[in-house]
């Protein structure tokens, strides 16, 4: 079920003022170093928040030594547009030269791009702020091995290191109406709200188990979405849902009941359509930029 999110990034060449031979990124005249110009386009519907890129979105590139550490690392590329098919230019001071002499070098990257991160290469995951939902979105690309200033171009293959969960609310008709949902609140249960990602290594997040939390999810409307750690059984946790026009009563749904919800994993996005009625709840569900984790859906009720 782990989805790969097909986001090519060439590194195209162009013959640009170089730096000097210890890999700095300083101009030197005429030295006849290649640069990298990174372009995105997003395939099958996917991207680390939607399907499109957005404007200041930004991603972290690292150009690796030939012992595969991180020899110049953590450069920032930023789009401009908001598009399905993003071009990255390197915000200044930031763009990456290959080495004038032709060696070789590895590549990898990851988003969204911070500009400080823990010693190691070592990026920090914090779900409890579900707002914005892109700034925890957090994706990774595998490495691209053996490229230099003869075949410079690189395709990034990024991967969604967290799980997405997208939820729609809706009256049953009878007994309420979608207005009397308005201002409801959903959160989620025990969960686990850190975990750490090497941006060098790539490979899975790596969960800090703590105290479990619960999670208010963020809403607009009679929608919810929220991005959550992988897990590898969803027992005990348990969606709310919460109606100030019914007294603020909750109805409950245990994620567990569902055959294609025994567990969340890395990459995969769970879909549900919840039926709100006096009496209870109903559970339905399906996919759009993530890999579906739960089929083409669930049902379920709520008490």
């Amino acid at each position: 079920m782990k989805k790969q999110a097909f986001i090519c990034v060439l590194l195209a060449a162009v013959l640009l003022p170089g730096c000097s031979e210890d890999g700095e990124n300083t101009p030197q005249p005429t030295d006849g170093r290649v640069a990298l110009e990174a372009t995105s386009g997003i395939r099958m519907n996917t991207r680390a928040y939607d399907n499109t890129w957005e404007a200041g979105d930004a991603i972290g590139i690292y150009m690796l030594d030939d012992d595969a550490t991180d020899g110049n690392g953590n450069h920032k590329y930023t789009t401009a547009e908001t598009a399905k098919t993003g071009s990255f230019t390197a915000t200044e001071g930031q763009t990456l030269y290959f080495p004038v002499n032709g060696d070789a070098r590895d590549f990898t990257a990851y988003y969204p791009y911070r500009e400080t991160l823990k010693e190691g290469n070592v990026y920090t995951v914090d779900v409890k702020n579900q707002t914005p939902q892109k700034d925890i979105d957090l994706m990774g690309a595998a490495k691209v091995t053996g490229k230099d200033k003869n075949d410079p171009k690189v395709a990034f293959v990024f991967t969604h290191k967290l799980v997405k969960l997208a939820i729609t609310l809706k009256a049953d008709g009878t007994s309420l109406t979608d207005a009397d949902l308005a201002g409801t609140t959903v959160s989620l249960s025990n969960q686990q709200t850190a975990a750490t990602y090497n941006v060098v290594k790539s490979g899975e997040a790596t969960v800090t188990t703590g105290t479990s939390a619960e999670i208010a999810l963020h809403t607009d409307g009679l929608k919810a979405e929220g991005i959550v750690l992988p897990a590898a059984t969803t027992k005990d946790m348990v969606l709310t849902f919460t109606v100030p026009k019914l007294d603020n009563q909750a109805f409950h749904w245990n994620v567990n009941s569902a055959e294609k919800s025994q567990a969340f994993v890395a990459g995969s996005k769970y879909l549900y359509t919840i039926t709100i009625s006096k009496v209870g709840v109903e559970v339905s569900s399906t996919v759009e930029d993530w890999t579906l984790g739960n089929g083409d859906g669930e049902t379920g009720n709520a008490e």
